[in-house]
């Protein structure tokens, strides 16, 4: 098994199950983020896999059920290898629990989003293999995990339509940053579907079912859905429809809020990011609390399913100044301003404005 990455630059949320992320600051350093920075998102036990004894199986609405090893699977497809950024719902939860409280999720800030090249087979390839039928209209994944809910044990699972997983050209990966996947990070094999929530990239992957509903998993059914009241049935939680495609959002890397900075020029950076299609159009920032917006620098590495980073330079007094930096689609469309309407039980797609306050003194 490879051996488990970390490192300083990443801390913990906690430890059972394991979840953390990296200084949003170090997410600047490159584009791609490294294995030791990358975020960890998991709801249960990260579980021993024997490579020999792994099997990949693929049924439900095939014509060709398949049940294949690691060896079969390297083998029988060709591996192609692409960036690919993954976001949890939960990014800045926190923000939404200031507006109101959302007990019993973890408190994500920024540190739940990083971009890796991923290494892999193409869904696309195994399904065809497969042979799906006609009427099949879901792709449902499910790990070899063990999560516990409602007094049941189960591994962790999730789909995406058909449609989606033409469209966002699911992989199937084995490699991260050019080196086997490691623990926990899906380790022998994960699925990684661009442009949706993160949840849907399915880890320590041992199963795919066509079906003509979304997975009945748990996690598909009973979550990562906008509900606006904290206490809602299990009704109310099972008629909400599944969020998936990625709203548009941005992340400031530096400077970090509440950093000491001295007067004169400051450079500005950070991501933006949108799942929907055409991406990322333009980026503004303002210095003055949302007054005088000006146009950030986009770089010329515009990915699909990536993001892309921003920079801008500006001359800054002694004083405290607010940051603001929004992100706009090809429509001219904006992140929202405020947090507060977005608001909802579980915390999840928060994509309003990312703030950061300085404070520049010249001592």
């Amino acid at each position: 098994m490879p051996e488990r990455s970390r490192a300083h630059e990443w801390t913990p949320i906690t430890l059972l199950p394991l979840n953390g992320g990296p200084d949003p600051a170090r997410l600047a350093d490159s584009f791609l983020t490294p294995t030791s920075r990358f975020f960890v998102r998991n709801h249960g036990t990260i579980p021993i896999v024997d490579p020999d004894a792994f099997r990949l199986e693929i049924s439900g609405m095939v014509r060709q059920p398949l049940r294949l090893s690691l060896d079969e699977l390297t083998q029988r497809f060709p591996t192609v290898r692409r960036p690919a950024l993954i976001q949890c719902a939960g990014f800045r939860r926190s923000e939404l629990a200031r507006v109101r409280a959302i007990p019993g999720e973890l408190p994500w800030d920024e540190e739940p989003v990083s971009t890796a090249e991923w290494g892999g087979i193409r869904l696309a390839d195994l399904l065809a293999a497969a042979m799906p039928d006609d009427a099949a209209r879901h792709v449902a994944f499910e790990g070899c995990d063990d999560v516990e809910r409602e007094g049941r044990r189960f591994g962790f699972g999730g789909s995406v339509t058909m449609e989606e997983a033409a469209r966002h050209d699911v992989i199937l990966a084995f490699e991260m940053n050019g080196e086997p996947l490691t623990a926990e990070h899906g380790w022998p094999l994960r699925a990684v579907v661009p442009n949706v929530i993160g949840a849907r990239s399915v880890k320590w992957l041992t199963r795919i079912e066509l079906r003509p509903t979304a997975s009945e998993n748990y996690f598909q059914r009973r979550a990562y859905k906008l509900v606006d009241r904290a206490g809602a049935t299990t009704d109310a939680w099972e008629a909400a429809p599944a969020i998936s495609t990625l709203p548009i959002n941005t992340l400031i890397c530096r400077p970090r809020g509440g950093e000491r900075l001295c007067p004169g020029p400051i450079r500005l950076a950070g991501y933006a990011w949108s799942g929907e299609p055409g991406g990322v159009a333009a980026v503004e920032f303002s210095v003055r609390g949302g007054a005088g917006w000006r146009p950030a620098r986009l770089s010329e590495i515009n990915l699909p399913g990536c993001w892309r980073e921003w920079t801008a330079e500006v001359d800054l007094a002694s004083g405290r100044h607010d940051l603001l930096v929004r992100a706009l689609l090809p429509d001219g469309s904006a992140q929202p301003a405020d947090p507060a309407p977005l608001w909802n039980a579980r915390g999840y797609m928060n994509n309003s404005w990312a703030r950061a306050v300085l404070e520049v003194r010249a001592d």
